[in-house]
């Protein structure tokens, strides 16, 4: 540790103080100098404000026990970085230092630790979980974290860390190519260190991660199920993620991922149902039981006379998806009727004389007379071989009557992430 400051004695705590040991100080100091009138007053608040912000932080605290206090490198770093070329100087002059931007894009320049990329983890579900809620899923997630035998430092206790002559500790080379009026800067990882800021010898390193600073580990996570929860929602736990040296913990984000149902469909809080029925069903009523995501029988019927058209929807109303958030709150189920028909030939000729005398008159048919009238024969499309399949069938394989447009889809798509 440097000898040029202590901020264990600024702040009047061992080396070994806890957190709260350390904050406790800082607060009786503060009230101490605030009600000091003496003229250094305001510069001592300072050094106690600037103990506690390092100490109070444990990566902070880490490296100001091993290295020191850094101040004096950062500012010789700052004066490397000013007089690092006098192109960027003219182009700055020129242009008003545009170069802010490229700081503004680096956290790390603006004292802020960038965060590591989250993580992203596919939970399947089934339509029954996302119905009824109450479930947890154990999710295992790949991730690389600090080594804790080393505190991501690299290196055995006792040995010796120092910073890359070649990047000064940014990790980072960057290059300046002029291009007509503008200076490009391109940074690429330090050769010296590979990126990581520092240099270890080898006799130094840390036996567990050889000095890399990071291992490879399974985090599992438990994602809790809510009614009403959707296809691709996403739940973020917080600093479970990648940890790398020099950054924030990145985040891992479950997404939830639901396979088809056999009978229902959802549409966002609404539930889609078919039922293929006779035209006995259609045209004198109809009675049947369907089994509900929540383990309910509903009994669903029409009163005889009310017909049934086919492709028609009805609606039973707040027997849909409960609401997220509001799962008392539900959507409504709906059943969509396509009629099947008596196969060709099934009707006697007393049975179609029956039905004719029972159903509405058709309307009238005249044939009309002369050359230009010709009698041609009908063929079901399905029976018919076309070379190239249904010929009034788009392309792409879809139809007009797109039922997925329709409803809104639902259907499960693959993600790219880790699975369990």
């Amino acid at each position: 540790m440097s000898s040029k400051k202590n901020l264990y004695e600024i702040l009047g705590v061992k080396e070994t103080a806890t957190q709260a040991e350390i904050k406790k100080a800082f607060k009786s100091l503060t009230k101490q100098h605030r009600q000091n009138t003496r003229p250094d007053a305001k510069e001592r608040f300072n050094e106690v404000k600037h103990a506690f912000e390092i100490l109070s932080d444990p990566g902070k605290r880490e490296w100001y026990d091993e290295f020191g206090d850094d101040d004096e490198d950062a500012e010789n770093a700052g004066e490397k970085k000013s007089s690092d070329s006098d192109e960027e100087t003219n182009f700055n002059d020129m242009f008003g230092n545009m170069s802010l931007f490229s700081r503004l894009s680096n956290p790390g320049e603006l004292g802020r630790k960038p965060k590591c990329e989250p993580l992203l983890a596919r939970v399947e579900v089934t339509l029954e979980d996302l119905y009824n809620g109450n479930v947890t899923k154990n999710v295992s997630v790949r991730r690389e974290v600090l080594c804790q035998d080393c505190n991501g430092m690299g290196a055995k206790v006792g040995g010796k860390v120092r910073k890359c002559d070649t990047c000064k500790g940014s990790g980072m080379e960057f290059e300046h190519h002029q291009m007509g009026f503008f200076i490009n800067r391109v940074s690429t990882p330090c050769s010296g260190c590979h990126g990581q800021g520092n240099v270890i010898n080898e006799e130094d390193k840390c036996s567990k991660c050889n000095g890399s600073r990071t291992l490879k580990e399974d985090k599992s996570i438990e994602v809790h199920i809510e009614p009403g929860m959707f296809h691709m929602q996403k739940i973020e736990f917080a600093g479970e993620g990648n940890h790398f040296p020099n950054h924030v913990a990145g985040d891992i984000i479950a997404v939830l991922d639901y396979v088809d149902h056999e009978n229902f469909e959802r549409a966002h809080d609404n539930l889609l149902i078919h039922k293929k029925i006779s035209l006995v069903e259609a045209l004198c009523g109809y009675r049947a039981l369907i089994q509900h995501l929540d383990g309910r029988t509903l009994h669903i019927h029409n009163s005889p006379g009310d017909i049934i058209k086919s492709n028609t929807h009805l609606v039973v109303k707040n027997e849909g998806m409960p609401r997220f958030g509001r799962p008392t709150e539900k959507g409504d189920l709906l059943i969509k009727f396509s009629i099947q028909y008596p196969e060709n030939s099934a009707l006697s000729s007393e049975n179609i004389t029956m039905l004719k005398s029972i159903l509405p008159s058709a309307p009238d048919f005249v044939m009309p007379e002369g050359e230009n009238v010709e009698e041609v024969n009908m063929y079901d499309l399905e029976d018919m071989n076309f070379a190239e399949g249904n010929p009034f069938q788009s392309s792409d394989g879809h139809g007009d009557d797109d039922e997925d447009d329709e409803f809104g889809g639902g259907a499960s798509g693959g993600i790219q992430c880790q699975t369990q």
